[in-house]
């Protein structure tokens, strides 16, 4: 049934996307064609080179996390959002021809492997160690591309030969060989998880009037971030979801939707906007004034976690509460659950557009509909934003790409509440939960803040289509000295060589602090070498999040928090690229 509602979702998407591709009004279509332009007037030989024509798109290894809005322009770049050149009856192009102006994000900030997304049959082996324990990696593989349809298939299996750890049993000796040869039930425990056999299923690309994705790589953006930026499904590397996106609009209207995972989807997103003024006028600036409403919703937030049961104290009042998690059959947080909605409301204009720079300003604002456990009542938050993207150079183009938001954060509220890390911090907040007492979840944690703050965030990107991309982004508020940091860097310049390399650390005081991988840190890093055309090298290192608790005969035991494990992975990639 939800892949029979997907698939008429595309199909209704197509049509609404291919219905207002044309500016101006619609009797336009009615008009009887002009007459062709007369021929250009011979040029003079100093005149008569070729320019060269424009780069091709940046690419990645994976979908684009996100557009820079929602509310972008209807058409892709170098469609009706830039002026073009009338057509030339000779094969060369007219002197004056504008070149696409680059836009859209220049990095793939969220990858966490680099995948070929090429028509290919492989066969991947190789080696792999999470958490100290050594696999042999088996893992084929079918991806097919034809025009703007892609799909990717593949069963990774990962098969134990030795572990380092200590057995669940209080036994004093390593497990060592104890379980070789059995398949990590880690990957395959939950009823998601059998949806890993999807690797990517793509129509269109970002920005395009219909774009669709469904996969386990990408990142998840609403509207400008505000309640959902770079939202990430899988963090935990026990835990595999399959999520699903899905654009359309055109010149007058749009929208966005999304799921964390395509069988149970827990967590839902969607934007829908309008362009008012499309409708009435055809200049740019007009054109590019948005109103629009977002609304996401966590369907099973975690709101209190469930202890373990403990003998009365002897001594009424002179006993502390252990707080001893319970730990349900699929290794998660056993909690007491509720529906968290976040709505919001945003608007955005472009104030500047000339061949090298555009310039846009919005705001936004963002309501949590929950009341907590305690009758706390869920806060608000404004946003007010400046992007700027800026292209420089003629043959090699230089895009850079500036957001600058401040923030008024009310009390109960906290800004891009579905980040990279949401889904460790709603078991318990920061990973911990706290330093003492009963240990909080997020939605908790958030509506028992009741201090109004000032916020900001910054980010910049820069990049060179086909050849480098980079991205830094920073943010905080007036509540302590904590702040978040990402830096992403991308290198898909040679053909035979792609690189990505991606750091997130959250609540960082001293600079210092971002040089060490701790609990408040996510790494990825991959590199894939073509040595022959039918012989590949992909490689990956990885710093990401694991819960540290299991049932021995003595109990729960563990750390009962989320702390970060790394892991490596090297395969060798047999097969054919077409």
């Amino acid at each position: 049934m939800r892949l029979a509602i997907l698939a008429l979702l595309l199909v209704a998407g197509r049509a609404f996307a291919q219905s207002g591709q044309f500016s101006g009004s619609d009797s336009s279509k009615s008009q009887a064609p002009l007459p062709p332009p007369p021929p250009p007037p011979v040029a003079s030989q100093s005149s008569s080179t070729p320019l060269p024509p424009p780069p091709p798109p940046l690419s990645s290894s994976a979908p684009a996390s996100a557009p820079e809005s929602a509310y972008e322009s209807a058409t892709p770049a170098a469609a009706a959002d830039t002026p073009t050149a009338t057509p030339e009856a000779g094969p060369e192009a007219p002197a004056g021809k504008e070149k696409e102006f680059v836009k859209g994000d220049l990095t793939s900030v969220g990858v966490n492997r680099l995948d070929a997304r090429k028509t290919r049959v492989i066969a991947a082996f190789g080696y792999q160690d999470i958490s100290n324990v050594r696999y042999a990696l088996v893992y084929p593989q079918l991806e097919i591309r034809s025009g703007d349809f892609s799909i990717g298939v593949g069963a990774p299996l990962s098969v134990e030969v030795f572990s380092s750890n200590y057995p669940t049993d209080g036994s004093a000796h390593v497990v060592g060989f104890n379980n070789a040869g059995s398949i990590r039930k880690e990957d395959w425990d939950e009823t998601s998880e059998w949806a890993r056999v999807l690797t990517y299923l793509t129509y269109g690309h970002k920005e395009d009037h219909l774009y669709f994705n469904a996969g386990q790589r990408h990142t998840s953006t609403m509207g400008h971030g505000s309640i959902m930026r770079r939202y990430t499904a899988n963090i935990d590397v026990n835990t595999t979801r399959v999520g699903g996106e899905m654009d359309a609009y055109n010149d007058y209207a749009g929208f966005e939707l999304m799921t964390n995972d395509l069988i149970r989807w827990s967590v839902l997103g969607g934007v829908a906007f309008l362009k008012p003024l499309s409708l009435i006028s055809d200049h740019w600036m007009a054109k590019s004034f948005s109103l629009g409403a977002v609304a996401t919703m966590d369907r099973e937030a975690p709101t209190r976690l469930q202890f373990e049961s403990e003998p009365p104290c002897p001594v009424p009042g002179a006993c502390h509460p252990a707080n001893i998690p319970v730990i349900d059959s699929t290794h998660h947080f056993a909690a007491d659950r509720m529906p968290l909605p976040i709505v919001g409301a945003d608007a955005e204009l472009k104030l500047v557009k000339t061949e090298g720079a555009d310039l846009k300003v919005y705001g936004d604002f963002a309501q949590m509909m929950v009341t907590g456990l305690n009758g706390e009542q869920g806060g608000h938050g404004w946003t007010v934003g400046l992007l700027g993207r800026f292209n420089v150079g003629t043959e090699t183009v230089s895009a850079f790409r500036l957001v600058a938001e401040a923030r008024l954060l009310g009390k109960g509220y906290r800004p891009g509440y579905f980040d990279g890390f949401y889904e460790i911090d709603k078991y318990l907040d920061g990973g911990t939960g706290g330093s003492s007492g009963e240990p909080l979840t997020k939605l908790a944690s958030t509506l028992q803040n009741t201090v109004d703050r000032k916020g900001y965030y910054l980010e910049g990107s820069w990049g060179i289509r086909e050849a480098i991309g980079l991205t830094l982004a920073l943010e905080g508020d007036s509540a302590g000295p904590q702040k978040n940091f990402l830096i992403h860097l991308e290198i898909p310049a040679l053909s035979w060589l792609q690189v990505f390399g991606t750091v997130s650390h959250r609540g960082f005081i001293e600079a210092d602090e971002l040089l060490s991988l701790d609990d408040k840190t996510v790494a990825f890093a991959g590199a894939r070498i073509k040595l022959l055309p039918i012989l590949f090298v992909n490689a990956r290192a990885f710093r990401s999040f694991q819960l540290d608790a299991y049932k021995s005969s003595l109990g729960t035991m563990g750390s009962l928090k989320y702390r970060t494990v790394g892991g490596i992975e090297a395969a060798v990639e047999w097969g054919w690229e077409f």
